[in-house]
Order: C-alpha cells, then structure tokens, then sequence
C-alpha cells in the first residue's frame, strides 16, 4: 500500500474510533429504546390493559364522533382536538390528542362504546412515553430533536468508516473476514464480533440511521424528494373556502366515509382532523381491510360538507412512494412480525458492537500505555549504561 493509501486509512480509523468514543451512548440509548419502539402498542396493552384494552364488542359499536369528542374536551378543556385516532385492533380504544397554545400534546383516552374517559396524559406519560421521548426527543424537547437528526448523521459516518475500514488489502483475504473465529482466543472473538458482526449489520444501520435523520429533517427531506421525483410527497391539502359555523361532527363523518368508500371500497374510518383554526378543512383518514396501511384521504368543507379532495393513498406518485416508505423503513413495519423482529435483532448487533468496540478501544488505550512503559524503561536503562563509567580508578 502507498504512503497515500496508509494515510488515508489511518485517518479513516482516527475518525471510526474517535467517532465511536464519541456517540457510543448515544448508539447505546437508539438501540435500548429503538429495539423497544418496534413493539410498542403490544409493550403498551400487556404494561396497561386496563388503558388500552377494551371488550371486542365496544370496538365494534363506537359512539358517535361528536360524542367522542365531547367527552374528549371535557376531559382536556384548555386545548384544542386535532386528531381522532380509532381502534386499529377490534379490542382497542380511541386515543384523541389536544395541542395547547405552546403546541404540547395531551392525550385522552376514550373507551369506544361509551366514550367514557378512561385516561388524560401527556406523550411522554408511561413507560414507552418515556422510552418514545428519550428516542426520539433525547428528553430535551425540540432542540434534543434536532440534535438527535445531527448526531445521527454523524452516525452514518461513524458506520460508513467502518464498513470502508472493513475492506482488506487483497481480495484473497476476503472470505477470512467474513466470518467469525471459533478456535481462536476471547481476544480473537470480540475483535472478530465488531468487525464481522458490523459488517452484516451495516446495510440496516445505514437504512435506519438515514430515515431517522430524514424523519427528524422532514421539511428538507420532502424537498429533496420533490426536487429529485418532481412529484408531491403527500396530496395537496386544500384550505376551506367559508367562515361559516360546521356542520355537526357526525354528518361530515358520514359525508367523509362515503367519499372513502366509493374511493376503495370497503373503508374503514382510521383518523380524524377536526379543523382547530379558521381556514382548517375537515380531514379524515380511512383503513382498507387490513389496518394498515392507510388507503384514502378526504378533505370537505366544514360548513357544507362539499369535498374538497379526495385521494387514494395505495396509488401514490414516486415521492409519495418514496415519502411513505421511510417510517415503516425506521419502525421496521415494513414486513410484519418478521421484519420487526429483525429489527429487534438488528437493534441487540448494534448494542454488541457497541461493546466490543469500547473495549477494542480500551484494549488498544491499555497496549499503547504499556508500550510507552516499556519504552521509558528501557530509554533509562540506557541513560543509566551511557552515564556509568567504563572503568573505576585505582
């Protein structure tokens, strides 16, 4: 290898290392709490089934939207409903969010039959509020946010160095590295651990590390796609047109779910926005068969009930594609049960080279330091020999 190459992978390992020491708890903190997000709904039921279970029959006969949203606000009467959420599992319950002035979210629980209130929390109320805001907030609100999207690009470096650190000087020395030591001492194994384990693990930490980043850079995000598909990321959302009073919650409900259905049919009702300012169209969500994925969007105007879009979400234009792909992509909801569980895999590779690369470094910190020992004793040793003299006098 020339000198140019010798300097350009030190570097490449200067940076990999420093990188590590750096972000190690950070890595360490996504990887616990991203493992425990990919289940989160079913943590949440077996923690607090009393919160978010309900009886099959209740999901099956939900009260009226106006209904629900009443108990909602009464439960929550200095902020404002923007999100309706109803029971994707025919046992669950319906979750309706409020946003104050400051823009912080409340959460009222509402069993779905009788729109009895069963709870009122903040979002990082609970044990995976906690495990979501120390995800994806780092517990410092929206400043922790944004730093959490710069770190994890910092992240990409960190594993990118690492896969190009992996590449040996000749192809024949390939095959050897693809694989771990068996006989080999424990040294040999942790050191093979973080290098092998990193390789097969790093095409998901690329995946995962770049849709976080985009998710938390959403607004760039979606220009990039724009720019780079010239297509819409998400179907325009129309303003309403007429300051006049809505009409009843439950009559644009209905107007909204036929829409849906002669969309794709058969629809069922998903999320619903109510308008929270003037200017605010009345916005609704449906599910087909299957509660995931959302398949049809309607948008009318709240005084008349006249749509004003209507658009089918499981046709999508190559940025709405590209757009709706990079959530399930980060929560490994892309492929069910399997895909989650790889991920949860994923997530236990990550916090083992996590380990081995801590103590990769400490092993190199602890040979260095001995080296230097050796070093000092035998450059004074050889003062002692150059200041001695050859011979006593008589």
């Amino acid at each position: 290898m020339s000198s140019r190459g010798r300097t350009f992978r030190s570097w490449l390992f200067w940076s990999h290392r420093w990188l590590g020491l750096a972000l190690g708890l950070y890595v360490l903190v996504l990887s616990i709490t991203g493992g425990l997000l990919v289940f989160r709904h079913e943590i949440e039921r077996a923690l607090e089934p009393g919160l978010y279970v309900s009886t099959p029959a209740a999901s099956d006969s939900i009260a009226p939207l106006s209904t629900l949203l009443a108990a909602a606000t009464g439960a929550a009467p200095d902020a404002t409903a923007n999100r309706v959420r109803y029971p994707a599992l025919a046992d669950g319950v319906v979750e309706v969010r409020f946003r104050d002035a400051a823009e912080a979210s409340t959460f009222v629980f509402l069993d779905p039959a009788t729109a009895a209130v069963r709870d009122v929390r903040p979002e990082d109320a609970g044990f995976m509020g906690f495990v979501f805001s120390l995800h994806v907030y780092l517990l410092m609100g929206e400043f922790g946010h944004k730093l959490s999207g710069w770190l994890g690009l910092a992240g990409l470096v960190l594993f990118i160095t690492g896969g190009v650190l992996w590449l040996p000087r000749t192809l024949r020395s390939i095959a050897p590295r693809l694989v771990m030591s068996v006989r080999g001492s424990w040294s040999r194994r942790l050191y093979d651990l973080h290098t092998v384990g990193g390789l097969y693990a790093l095409p998901w930490l690329v995946v995962v590390f770049l849709t976080g980043v985009a998710i938390t850079f959403g607004s760039t995000t979606e220009r990039i796609i724009e720019t780079a598909t010239g297509t819409a990321t998400w179907p325009a959302m129309p303003k309403a047109t007429s300051d006049a009073p809505p009409l009843p919650w439950d009559t644009l409900l209905a107007h909204a779910e036929r829409e849906a259905d002669r969309l794709v049919a058969p629809t069922r009702i998903a999320f619903v926005f109510p308008p929270r300012r003037p200017g605010d169209a009345f916005r609704t969500m449906h599910w087909g068969i299957e509660a995931d994925p959302v398949v049809a969007q309607v948008s009318l105007e709240p005084s008349t009930g006249a749509v004003l879009a209507a658009d089918r979400l499981d046709v999508a234009s190559a940025g709405q594609t590209i757009s709706g792909w990079i959530t399930p992509l980060h929560y490994g909801r892309w492929g069910g049960l399997a895909s989650r569980v790889l991920y949860v895999l994923g997530a236990i590779v990550t916090l083992c080279l996590t380990a081995t690369g801590g103590w990769l470094f400490l092993r190199r910190r602890r040979a260095a330091g001995r080296i230097r020992r050796l070093s000092a004793a035998a450059s004074r040793r050889r003062h002692g020999e150059d200041n001695c003299p050859k011979s006593f006098p008589d």
